[in-house]
């Protein structure tokens, strides 16, 4: 297991997989890079893939306001379909 632990730790260092949330003490993460926010359900644990392109308003008053965002995390937790 120290092996799988280490070449995680690499691939995130390498950019390759992302961390997303830990979930029942486990960390989870996505080998899917491009940027896209994330729903965990807090009963099943499921993670779901959510499209989430738009900028926001505060992305919007922070370049206005002279920052370069160079990147985002967004991962919104509830119930999911199939746990309702």
């Amino acid at each position: 297991m120290g092996t799988v632990y280490r070449n995680i730790s690499l691939f995130k260092e390498q950019g390759i997989v992302k961390y997303v949330a830990t979930v029942d003490g486990e960390e989870r993460i996505d080998g899917r890079t491009d940027p896209h926010a994330h729903f965990v359900c807090n009963r099943c644990g499921r993670i779901y893939d959510v499209e989430d392109n738009e900028p926001t308003a505060a992305e919007t008053a922070l370049i206005g306001d002279g920052f370069n965002v160079e990147s985002k995390s967004v991962t919104y937790y509830g119930v999911c379909d199939k746990c309702k």
